[in-house]
């Protein structure tokens, strides 16, 4: 089955908690799709978790990438959802330490859990970047996660297009931090890097995650788009 993005489920922050969460919004997530959960913390050193509550039990998440060498901390999760998300279940990230978090979670379809390559940089600049992956995998979901300390920056995207589309923005979390996630769909294996820029110079992490096209047998559905929300 084809790659698709089925819809921003949503994205929130908490300022002084160490949990955040998003609530399922009207058409729930099916069994058969993929999540790609992105986090923030402007606390260094702090550690993320994410876990759901599905009716069948909570999904399994795994960080697929992380690094908590220097605020902002990034962590990015992905979840094979086994047991389907209804209508208000709630997806929740918990941060070992308080601070401002941001949580942000994205719905795929047609993808495998097997990863294909995956990248981390830091640094204060107007240029972030992921560094290079080389997928060997020739369908795959390519991901950007962009973190930003604070959110005097606007961010220009990414208009790489080797091996297949171009970047597409998903729904970005923009107040008090910036969380920036993006995804481009590749037909052929070639090098990936992903390179936003910025307006100003802000110290940032930034990622990238090649995930594999399934071979078949999935089933999307229609999502939604560009929910957010606001922890108290």
């Amino acid at each position: 089955m084809a790659i698709a993005h089925e819809g921003n489920i949503g994205s929130a922050r908490d300022s002084m908690g160490t949990t955040v969460a998003v609530t399922v919004p009207a058409g729930g997530v099916p069994n058969t799709s993929h999540l790609i959960v992105s986090c923030l913390s402007d606390d260094p050193d702090a550690t993320f978790t994410v876990a759901d509550d599905a009716t069948g039990g909570s999904n399994t998440y795994t960080a697929v990438v992380s690094d908590n060498s220097q605020d902002p901390v990034l962590y990015v999760f992905k979840c094979d959802v086994t047991n389907a998300l209804a209508q208000n279940d709630v997806i929740t990230a918990t941060c070992s330490d308080k601070g401002g978090i941001v949580i942000h979670v994205e719905e795929f379809s047609g993808l495998t859990s097997t990863e294909d390559g995956t990248n981390v940089g830091t640094g204060t600049s107007t240029t972030p970047s992921s560094g290079a992956i080389s997928p060997t995998n020739a369908a795959n979901l390519i991901h950007g996660t962009l973190n930003l300390l604070s959110d005097a920056a606007t961010v220009t995207e990414d208009t790489d297009t080797d091996g297949g589309s171009g970047w597409t923005t998903a729904s970005p979390f923009t107040t008090q931090q910036i969380l920036h996630p993006a995804y481009k769909i590749t037909t052929s294996a070639v090098s990936q890097t992903y390179n936003p820029t910025l307006s100003g110079v802000d110290t940032w992490a930034c990622s990238i995650i090649a995930l594999e096209e399934a071979g078949g047998g999935a089933t999307g559905h229609v999502g939604w788009m560009g929910l957010t929300g606001v922890g108290i």
